[in-house]
């Protein structure tokens, strides 16, 4: 059975306090600017999402990969 991981140590990383910051607000930008540019048939909110939408994705895929990364060394590190 393996160890159970300290999330509350890895989230304190600044690395990923940074990308939640940044990328929660970028994703409610992306999701209102389509819902509302849809809504009222704005191409420039439906530019705004095309622009906003991978930004949001980038942010969000690396805080994963980073959160996975520094939870393997947390179980690494628990184990030695």
């Amino acid at each position: 059975m393996q160890p159970l991981t300290d999330k509350q140590q890895i989230r304190q990383d600044h690395h990923l306090r940074w990308m939640m910051w940044a990328g929660l607000p970028i994703a409610l930008i992306a999701v209102a600017s389509l819902w509302i540019g849809g809504s009222i048939g704005s191409p420039g909110l439906g530019l705004l999402f095309f622009i906003s939408m991978p930004i949001a994705l980038t942010l969000g895929l690396a805080y994963n990969v980073r959160y996975a990364i520094l939870s393997h060394r947390q179980r690494k590190k628990d184990t030695d």
